[in-house]
């Protein structure tokens, strides 16, 4: 029997006026609808206002949406940027979740290996750590990521297409909807119900690289058109090119639809649904970039040199003669530390291990007998800055990726190999209670959901290290030879990596209730004043909802403290660190060329392990062998509950939101306004910084580690927000259609609307309240539909501008903001409690009375070697004499410098709230700690542009959807907070204070542009990101491209040899992006005037299928070959640029793909 579904709301077609008005309009992005006539021995099913259903779309177009006004409404009547993908779009184009998705729609752009953007910033060195979130990183209209709902619940769940049936974009900010969601939009996908018709249907795919898919679908009719019950599995192996990436996705999903007869009036309806996901997803993200290239520049620029560790420290010191520009921390990782060495890619134990710097054991840091340390080639953005290049001063240059494969094929190779993970695991729960009256007049709607998400990362390498270097140093720490020097390397540990762990809870309650009153129910129904006042629809919505999270970070392994150099020294500080280094290849001096090495991926898991090491000791004035104890946070040994964090953070967040909307169906329909009101309170409560002792989190949970309550805490944080959305949709009478050609009518709208982003956690750096993100949005155009509804144009301008949103990847080395300030302290706390212990227990002499403060008085800090007595330079470090000795005027000099610093440092502590807001849990103590889990900089971004959708069905067999946009986003106003700590603390830092040493010991600390410094610290790294970001402000963002196209077109073949085949075919262009921007005339800021472009980009997809009956047409079999990217080859895409336009760091092109997939429904 063939059961459709009517709309059982009064007078749903438009009734035509001459009275219409014509005004500017709100949003519409859907085609009109049309009538369908019902056969008298057709099953009617009434379709509640609180759904919509795959059945009511017409091929690639959709017709209704609760998008609007959260009741089901007409598209053409919606006031709002939504475009709706429906099933059979995603089926032609084998769109399996959002990667696959956003590359075909408008205005949006999505990272991964198939996306259309690297997401990662424009900063001096890509950041390919910071999306670890499991739903995709996206961008919308060049402004920011959308939120990532599930029938109109926020969540962290990626969805599928094995139980979606519809996806609804959302493009900027729309109060009604989603008040509380990002303002740059959202993606909505409509979760499968169960219905009343019994199904099977299984899925069967094989792709590229080895992917499987295979899904199952069952849904069954428990009693006749009462109760049913569906069930839906997944297994996804996805299989990237970057061997060996993958992602394994396993599912398994319940609904249960329940219509009861609870009310014997007529016009009554009784709808209960509920379901139940839950899943696992495992896998190695592959990387969108190569990985940076500090090998090319030891054969083009350094000619092949290689260094002794003794006195190596000159060599980076600006002030001496030997100074080199291209030498610094290796990898951007090793400082000092611990280094523990692998042979080759492939082994899984480590070959030695040794200090990085000179330390005396057990006690720690005194004086450095050897002047040196572990030194590398450095990041080109670094080695512009040393070299002091045109514009340094604001630091424009950045790291440059490896663009020769035949190095490293970095196409087909994930450069750390298994040694990289991110998972994730979820339960959702949803239940939902709707009841209408009167036909559909009169209703309301009870949902329950419940969402629990965990995620987790493992990072080998750190996000600004992931860089293929040659070991440059001749001998190690005790005078040897290095058996590795001239051997390429990988460096690994140290900084951003490690792991973590999320877990989130959501839960959610939401009550809508609607009414509709018609004026020609109640006056003549052909009467004027009737079709002037028309029908209205008035809705009232109240949602609360409870967010849960506890957020956990540790290294992936550290040294322990039975180490005696370091035991002062916290865990999460490079002193700290053991990091790694992979040799990859032979010794390479002597080689004439770079090309052709063919460099391996690490194919074993390698992860740090005690050992024994080489280190100096004092007592004998010779270098000894001491043990090294690793402790490794990832092993069996450790579990959640006893794991030794480095960071954690938690709150709760509680969220409620009032919403009121009108919508009027005047003048015979032809005038659609709509006016919306929303309220969000959002009450934060968050636990602050756990307790630490050696930078290690005591117990994570210690019961005392609670959320805050008091409300003049600094944890507890309450904003509150009202929003507005007005607009209006104006369809031309029918009285003047009737005159155009070709079936033409035409529609205009206006809307505009705002909404705030509820997010009470944020704090600027001085740890104060920022304001919620904000998001305000203009549309107006026209909607164009011809040939009797058979082609659909629509054309909307817009404006769009966010506020408060948080800056992460445009504004680098934002952490050292804290932590200069924790280090700092630390040094002064010691210093000023003369105990030696930071920055180290040096001894270079006393005072004398000379001294501006008397004698008596210890230098911790080595002196200029302009104060050298007897110079030892040039000595081995055991041999006689060689311990260095300075004047006393020296001396008493620097023992003046040091002691103001210190006394001017602690006369200017930082705030309270500062400290609270960078975990700064020691700082009265000189611990050192810091952290930087709720510090947010913030800014705005502002995009206008036009966007097109055109959707042309000339036939029955033949859909085609078109659409463009034309985008122009901004950068606007850095945080204020941000601003004005960043002066002040550049002005204090010019004092005394600006002196504080950081490292130590060490002759270079006092010396300009050494780095040794706080003043230099901060002058080198921070102020120059800042000058940055000021000299970035009215520049595009990051990887713009102004203009987007993408087509979609798919034949079903219904006669003929052909017949049950259909063909396809799809097509994207971008056009060239904007990768960066010159210098101004005075060489200290960017001229936005001066961009530079990548090139321009295309794809062509296409797919060929075929449905068939098969087995007695028991079954019925539909088979398809999609491939994507038809043309591609091994390409790489300009990302950044330095000054002079040159291409910096690239994007790795996305690769041809191909599937076969296969369905059986019976």
């Amino acid at each position: 029997m063939n059961k459709n579904i009517r709309h059982t709301n009064r007078y749903t077609g438009p009734r035509r006026s001459r009275q219409a008005l014509l005004c500017g309009a709100a949003l519409l992005v859907a085609p009109l609808s049309f009538a369908q006539q019902d056969d008298e021995d057709e099953e009617i099913f009434e379709l509640s206002p609180f759904t919509v259903e795959g059945t009511e779309n017409q091929g690639y177009r959709a017709t209704s949406t609760l998008a609007g006004t959260r009741i089901r409404t007409d598209l053409k009547d919606v006031g709002s940027a939504i475009s709706v993908i429906t099933a059979e779009f995603l089926e032609d184009t084998n769109s399996k979740t959002t990667e696959d998705l956003l590359v075909y729609t408008t205005g949006t752009e999505v990272a991964g290996q198939g996306g259309n953007f690297a997401g990662q910033g424009d900063g001096a060195i890509l950041n390919d750590g910071s999306h670890v979130e499991p739903v995709s990183n996206t961008r919308v209209r060049g402004l920011a990521g959308a939120d990532n709902l599930r029938d109109f619940f926020l969540s962290d769940i990626p969805w599928d297409s094995y139980n979606v049936n519809r996806v609804d974009l959302q493009r900027g900010a729309n109060s009604v909807l989603f008040g509380i969601g990002s303002p740059a939009g959202i993606i909505n996908s409509s979760i499968n119900s169960a219905n009343f018709e019994n199904s099977n249907k299984i899925g069967v795919e094989f792709g590229s690289f080895g992917s499987f898919r295979s899904t199952l679908d069952v849904n069954r009719v428990l009693i006749e058109d009462k109760l049913s019950v569906r069930f839906s599995a997944l297994y996804d192996d996805k299989q990237y090119r970057q061997d060996p990436a993958f992602r394994e996705d396993q599912r398994a999903f319940v609904a249960l639809r329940w219509e009861p007869e609870l009310f014997a009036a007529d016009g009554a309806h009784t709808e209960i649904r509920a379901n139940f996901e839950t899943g696992d997803i495992d896998g190695i993200n592959p990387r969108l970039s190569p990985p940076m290239d500090a090998i090319t520049p030891w054969f083009e620029s350094m000619d092949q040199l290689t260094v002794p560790w003794l006195n190596s420290n000159l060599l980076t010191n600006k002030a001496e003669d030997e100074y080199n520009p291209y030498l610094g921390a290796a990898g951007n990782r090793i400082w000092d530390g611990n280094v523990v060495a692998f042979n080759s890619a492939d082994a899984t134990s480590q070959s030695f291990a040794f200090a990085a710097s000179g330390k005396n054991y057990p006690e720690g840091g005194t004086n450095n007998p050897f002047n040196g340390s572990y030194k590398g080639i450095v990041s080109y953005n670094n080695i512009a800055k040393n070299l002091d290049l045109p514009g340094s001063v604001v630091s424009p240059y950045k790291s440059k990726s490896l663009t020769d494969a035949s190095v490293f094929d970095f196409y087909n190779n994930l450069i750390e190999g298994e040694n990289r993970r991110n998972s994730s695991s979820f339960d959702a729960y949803n239940v939902n209670l709707s009841q209408t009256f009167f036909d559909n007049q009169l209703g309301f709607e009870v949902v329950f959901d419940e969402q629990d998400v965990d995620w987790s990362w493992k990072h080998f390498l750190a996000w600004d290290a992931a860089t293929i270097s040659v070991d440059v140093m001749e001998t190690l720490i005790d005078g040897s030879p290095n058996p590795n020097v001239g051997r390429p390397m990988l460096i690994g540990g140290g900084g951003s990596a490690g792991s973590g762990r999320v877990d989130r809870e959501r839960s959610t309650q939401r009550f809508t209730a609607f009414a509709n009153y018609d004026f020609r129910d109640k006056l003549d129904s052909d009467s004027m004043l009737a079709r002037v006042l028309g029908r209205h629809s008035f809705t009232a919505n109240y949602t609360t909802q409870e967010i849960t999270e506890l957020r956990r970070g540790w290294n992936n392994w550290f040294v322990g403290s039975g180490y005696g150099p370091t035991s002062d020294v916290a865990v999460g500080q490079a002193g700290r660190d053991a990091t790694t280094i992979t040799y990859l290849g032979p010794d390479l001096r002597g080689s004439s060329t770079y090309k052709g090495l063919n460099l391996s991926r690490l194919t074993a898991i390698q992860e740090a392990a005690s050992d024994r090491i080489m280190q100096w000791d004092s007592t004998s004035a010779s270098v000894i062998q001491y043990d090294l104890p690793i402790v490794n946070p990832n092993s069996s040994s450790y579990n959640d509950a006893n794991r030794p964090y480095t960071q954690a953070s938690k709150f709760i967040d509680k969220i409620d939101s009032e919403v009121l909307v009108w919508q009027g169906f005047m003048f015979g329909g032809n005038v659609v306004p709509m006016a919306g009101w929303r309220r969000d309170t959002d009450l934060n409560r968050s636990a602050g910084a756990p307790n630490k002792v050696g930078g290690l989190i005591t117990n994570y949970a210690d019961p005392d580690w609670v959320y805050a309550t008091d409300p003049a805490s600094d944890f507890y944080n309450e904003v509150e927000g009202q929003t507005r959305t007005y607009s209006i949709v104006v369809h031309m009478p029918e009285s003047i259609t009737e005159q155009l050609p070709w079936g033409m009518t035409l529609s205009a709208f206006y809307n505009e609307s705002a909404n705030f982003q509820p997010n009470a956690s944020r704090r600027d750096i001085l740890g104060n309240a920022i304001p919620s993100p904000t998001g305000e949005t203009e549309d107006y155009g026209i909607n164009i539909s011809a040939l009797e509804g058979k082609l659909y144009l629509k054309i909307n301008k817009y404006k769009t501008l966010v506020n408060n949103a948080t800056l992460s990847d445009e504004l680098g080395n934002a952490y050292l903001i804290g932590a200069g300030e924790a280090w700092g302290q630390a040094a002064a706390y010691h210093l000023g409690q003369d105990d030696g212990i930071w920055p180290g227990n040096g001894d270079y002499g006393t005072t004398s009375e000379g001294s501006a403060f008397g004698a008596g008085h210890t230098l911790r800090w080595e002196p200029s070697y302009d104060y050298l007595v007897n110079d030892s330079e040039g000595r081995e470090p055991w041999s006689d004499g060689y311990e260095n000795t300075f004047s006393q005027a020296g001396i008493d000099e620097q023992y003046d410098i040091q002691r103001r610093s210190t006394e001017d440092w602690l006369s200017k502590p930082v705030p309270d709230a500062f400290q609270n807001a960078w975990g700064m849990s020691g700082y009265n103590m000189g611990t050192g700690e810091w952290s930087m889990n709720s510090v947010a900089v913030t800014g705005d971004t502002l995009s206008e542009g036009t966007e097109f959708e055109l959707v042309f069905n000339p036939t029955e067999n033949l859909n085609i959807a078109l659409n463009g946009s034309k985008t122009k986003a901004q950068r606007l106003n850095l945080g204020r907070a941000y601003s004005e700590w960043i002066e002040k603390r550049y002005q204090d830092y010019l004092g005394p204070m600006g002196d504080m040493r950081l490292w130590g010991p060490g002759n270079w600390a006092l010396q300009t542009g050494a780095g040794g410094t706080v003043r230099d610290k901060f002058n080198n790294e921070t102020y120059p990101a800042y000058l940055l970001a000021l000299a970035l402000n009215g520049t595009d963002v990051p990887e713009l491209r102004p203009w987007r196209f993408n087509l979609v077109a798919n034949y079903d073949f219904s006669d003929g040899v052909m017949k049950g085949s259909n063909v396809g075919m799809g097509y994207r262009w971008q056009d060239e992006n904007v990768t960066g921007f010159g210098l101004n005339s005075t060489l200290d800021g960017y001229d936005a005037n001066k961009r530079y472009y990548g090139p321009t980009e295309d794809s062509f997809d296409f797919w060929i299928g075929r449905s068939q009956k098969i087995l007695n047409d028991s079954v019925d079999w539909r088979i398809q070959l999609n491939i994507r990217n038809a043309f591609g080859d091994k390409k790489l895409i300009p990302v950044t640029v330095q000054p002079d336009g040159t291409p910096a760091a690239y994007r790795i092109a996305e690769p041809t793909t191909f599937t076969v997939s296969n369905t059986f429904e019976f």
